[in-house]
């Protein structure tokens, strides 16, 4: 096969997978919808059934809006910026009710199928 042949079959090839991406995406979006529907109208965080489990959390993450005022903050409590400022040290203080200068804190709903 010539190079040319080479790199048109590679794009085709891509083009193809995006489109099947972009599809499978979109239905696996619609199913997610539906399965959150089903457990939240029962008052379920979690299902086990024949095909298999879905466990529903939140996740809470930190990020630094203003570091002018942070890093004052950070000087003082080293443990938060060890790994990052979304570690759990920085979950931690905030669930016992400590207010970290600069952060907002973001909850995301995420649904997990096995």
């Amino acid at each position: 096969m010539e190079l040319n042949d080479l790199i048109a079959a590679y794009k085709a090839t891509r083009e193809e997978r995006e489109r099947f991406d972009a599809f499978y995406k979109d239905k696996l979006k619609g199913l997610q919808e539906q399965i959150e529907v089903a457990l939240s109208s029962s008052g379920l965080k979690s299902a086990k059934t024949d095909a298999g489990h879905a466990i529903t959390s939140m996740r809470r993450t930190v990020r630094v809006v203003d570091w002018e005022a942070f890093n004052p903050f950070a000087d003082d409590h080293p443990e938060i910026v060890k790994t990052s400022i979304d570690s759990g040290a920085a979950l931690a203080l905030i669930e016992d009710g400590q207010a970290i200068p600069g952060t907002e804190v973001s909850s995301t709903f995420v649904l997990t199928v096995r």
